[in-house]
């Protein structure tokens, strides 16, 4: 006999999905893509190392944002109110295994019609 599941059938078995699937456990690395739109954001990021070299990159599209990565309070870049895309290698060292991400969006008055970004941080080498 062949039996059928329902999708909350299913949903019970398996357990809660960020259970499962959650974000990397402390101290462990795991590379990170970030999107959003109009709301500013900052992202904490585990980067599973107090030193090493990472690659951050961003798409903010047409309309301009900016996004400032900062280790501790030491600034590592700062886009700059900017449209379009990029990527830059970034270095850390120090006693802290985490790198924030501030986004600011909109940040063109002359442009501020809505905006949808993305940005993506590498673990470290």
């Amino acid at each position: 006999m062949i039996k059928s599941y329902r999708s909350n059938d299913i949903a019970e078995l398996m357990g809660p999905v960020e259970t499962q699937y959650g974000p990397p456990a402390s101290g462990q690395c795991s590379e990170q893509q970030v999107a959003g739109a109009d709301a500013p954001e900052t992202r904490n990021i585990e980067m599973g190392a107090t030193s090493g070299n990472f690659n951050f990159s961003w798409e903010m599209l047409s309309q301009h944002d900016r996004m400032i990565v900062r280790y501790g309070a030491t600034q590592l870049y700062d886009t700059g109110c900017v449209s379009g895309s990029g990527s830059v290698n970034l270095a850390f060292s120090g006693a802290s295994s985490i790198i924030t991400v501030e986004v600011i969006p909109n940040c063109n008055p002359a442009t501020a019609n809505g905006t949808l970004w993305y940005f993506t941080v590498s673990c470290p080498q």
